[in-house]
């Protein structure tokens, strides 16, 4: 009698995630291909509802990680270069995401989803008197081309970004 291994939530995460490429490059294929909406309309529709779901556990990976530490998620921006770039021109705050603690609603954390190296990103901490810490994973884009770091302030100091 085999026995059922649950599914985690990272690995829910990473295979809506798989299925939304998937359908993503399914639609791009057929559409040089054919170039015909008719045959696209179904694929994309497919797409959407991927990315859909990907969305939810998105959401659902992010708001488990602020409950496991007593903090709300407060805010997100698409696009936060203010930190500085890395040797390769990657920005330090990419995809940022803000945590607020619910105590006290202070913004206490905020998760940066960003491609330039750990090493990068934690001198960049080091000069702004920030704790660097490196999430298991990134709910933003969790295929691995992306770092999940999380920034807080070292006793005294402020947010500057």
């Amino acid at each position: 009698m085999s026995t059922v291994q649950p599914i985690t939530g990272r690995q829910q995460l990473q295979a809506a995630y798989d299925e939304y490429r998937a359908a993503s490059d399914v639609l791009w294929a057929s559409y040089r291909r054919n170039a015909m909406q008719v045959e696209v309309r179904p694929l994309r529709n497919a797409m959407h509802a991927t990315a859909d779901q990907f969305h939810v556990w998105r959401l659902a990976a992010r708001d488990a990680f602020a409950k496991s530490r007593g903090w709300r998620f407060d805010k997100k921006s698409w696009q936060y270069h203010a930190g500085g770039y890395g040797a390769k021109g990657r920005p330090f705050i990419n995809h940022p995401e803000r945590f607020r603690d619910l105590a006290t609603g202070e913004c206490v954390g905020l998760v940066t989803h960003t491609s330039a190296t750990v090493d990068e990103v934690a001198a960049y901490a080091h000069r702004m008197n920030y704790n660097a810490e490196l999430l298991p994973f990134s709910w933003d884009t969790p295929d691995g081309r992306y770092h999940a770091i999380l920034l807080t302030l070292k006793e005294g100091a402020r947010w500057v970004i």
